[in-house]
This record gives C-alpha cells, structure tokens and sequence, in this order.
C-alpha cells in the first residue's frame, strides 16, 4: 500500500484514522507502530535536528552534484573552475574529468527542475506531450531522469525515489510552474506533522523510532563525521611553458625518449602514444596557441607521425643518454 504523502498538517491530522484504517485492510496482522514508521520513513528526510533547542526544525532540501564545468580538451580550464573570487571552492573531479560540486537545493527547486526536464525531453525528441498524460506519468521515467546535461544538476536516480512521495504531492500535473506557497506551506506543517507522528509512538511505547531520534542520531552522526574528515586539496599546479611550436616540442620530447632520458607512457609493455600525448598536454603549456592543442594533435607530433622537416630534424644533436654515462 503506497500511503499518501501530505504536505498539510491539518490534511494530515484529518486523514490520519483512515489512512491507518486502509493500512490495516491491506496488512491485517501488523498494528500501528508499523505504520508509523512507515510515516517516519516518509518525513523523515526533510527535517533536521536544532542541538542548540533540542528540536526539529525544516530542512526541506535535497544535496545535488552540479557539474560546474565539463571536461574538454583545454584541460588548463577545470583548474580554473576550482576557484571563485579567489578562493578554493569544494570541487570534486568525476571518472570523465567533469568538474563538480555539491550543492544542496529546495525541494521546490528540484521540483521544478524535474518539471524542466519532463518538458526538455518532449522538445529534444521532437514528440508531443500526450493529452490523456500528466506530469506525474513521467516523473519516474527513468530515461528522463538519469539523462545527463552537458551542464547543471546530475540526478541520483536511488536518490530521487526517496523524492518521489514529495514529488508526488507537490508536482502539478501540466504546465511549468511549482507553486511557492504551497511549499511554504509545507516549510510550516512538518515540524507539526513529524511531533504527531511521536506523540502516537510514544503513547505507543515505541518512541525509539520516532522521528525525533532518527534525525537527531543522523545530525550527530554527521558532526562526528565532518570533525574526522579533513577537507580536499585543491592546488593548482603550474605548467611548463613551451615558446615554440607543438610540432618542434613533439619532436624534440620523441627524441629525449627515444635516446632514454625520458620515460614514456607504457601499457602491458607497449608504448601508449595515447598515453604519453595526455602526460604532454597535462604538464606542458603552449603560449603560441590560443588555446591548448587537442590531444590528438599532441599525439600525431609524437614518434612516427610527427611532421618535423628534415631540415629542422638536423637542429637538434642529442646524444643518447647511454653515451653521456660511459
């Protein structure tokens, strides 16, 4: 049974005794401490703990990653994306090299961002919203959902299910808009919502799940937690400049490799061009160009395929390393 999810305290109090009533019809050999920590399950999540008062206050929001810049091939720039008004923000890199942040939201901002998204979907794929749908068909839809944009909100699909009971409540089923003041409404009948629920469980006997102790055991937990972890190091480390030319650089590094003085990028023994190429754009900054080279430019001035006139080649007189050493 999916019991409802209401965002007013006076709907709630009301509709209490046959919610509890319909719960019993579906699950005749439970009582009433199981369907109140099904509630606590529900609520739980947009309350937090005030240690100060010793009490639950709002906190209806949900933490977001924001990828805040993606990766490209001008690689310099995420390191720029790690500093606002001169100082070190929170960033973290994911397995494709997007810069992130967490950011935490109101749920009435995430609420209009699922909205956003159910609308973009429909205009990307050039289909017509179906008459006889509503919002609410679709804010579940998992392909919707776990899309990624190239910028913005990415959408923890586990974590949107404990979503879905606000969402639920709070979504319109047309249109654009969320509605503020019901939000705000909400924002006033949770504290009031979350201490009915106690107040049963503790007439209960049962006030070891109430939300009350959930959410203060959490709030602690997350104390302890912040206190042992120390923050990430973000430094930015400057590159080596290159005045000349990539094809003059490609070439001379081939050579510094090729006669041993320097090392490679190596897999299962082979040499990886692929490898080596990224090494050369991680480390090395090119003054003559705009922007940085794309990988595969640095990786076509290495080894066999790099252009270098022959003329130029005969420059450069570079013994081997094992010549230097006798």
């Amino acid at each position: 049974m999916e019991i409802p999810f209401y965002l007013s305290y006076k709907e709630f109090e009301k509709n209490y005794p046959t919610d509890l009533s319909k719960w019993f019809g579906y699950y005749g050999d439970s009582d009433e401490v199981d369907f109140l920590k099904e509630l606590v399950g529900q609520y739980h999540y947009f309350l937090d703990y005030d240690c100060t008062q010793d009490q639950l206050i709002p906190d209806i929001t949900i933490t977001l990653t924001d990828c805040i810049f993606p990766y490209h091939e001008k690689s310099e720039c995420r390191f720029i994306a790690a500093y606002q008004d001169g100082k070190k923000k929170k960033v973290f890199w994911d397995e494709n090299q997007n810069v992130l942040e967490w950011k935490k939201v109101t749920m009435m901002q995430y609420a209009g961002h699922i909205v956003d998204k159910i609308h973009k979907y429909f205009k990307a794929t050039h289909t017509i919203f179906p008459e006889n749908k509503t919002l609410h068909d679709y804010m579940n839809n998992e392909e919707i959902i776990k899309y990624d944009e190239f910028f913005g909100y990415q959408i923890d699909y586990s974590l949107h299910q404990k979503a879905l009971p606000f969402l639920k409540a709070y979504m319109p089923l047309h249109g654009k808009e969320v509605s503020e003041s019901l939000f705000r409404n909400f924002n006033f009948a949770i504290v009031r919502i979350a201490e009915y629920i106690d107040w049963r469980l503790k007439a209960l006997k049962a006030f070891q799940w109430s939300i009350y102790h959930r959410v203060k055991s959490g709030a602690k937990a997350d104390v302890e937690k912040n206190a042992e972890e120390q923050p990430p190091q973000i430094s930015y480390v400057p590159k080596i400049k290159v005045n000349g030319s990539l094809q003059a650089l490609g070439y001379i590094l081939t050579e510094l490799m090729d006669k041993g003085y320097i090392e490679p990028q190596r897999k299962n023994g082979s040499l990886n061009v692929q490898g080596t190429a990224k090494m050369i754009l991680d480390h090395f900054e090119f003054t003559k160009e705009e922007f940085q080279p794309p990988l595969e430019s640095v990786r076509q001035c290495l080894f066999t395929q790099n252009k270098f006139s022959n003329d130029k080649q005969n420059l450069f007189k570079i013994p081997s390393s094992q010549q230097l050493e006798k």
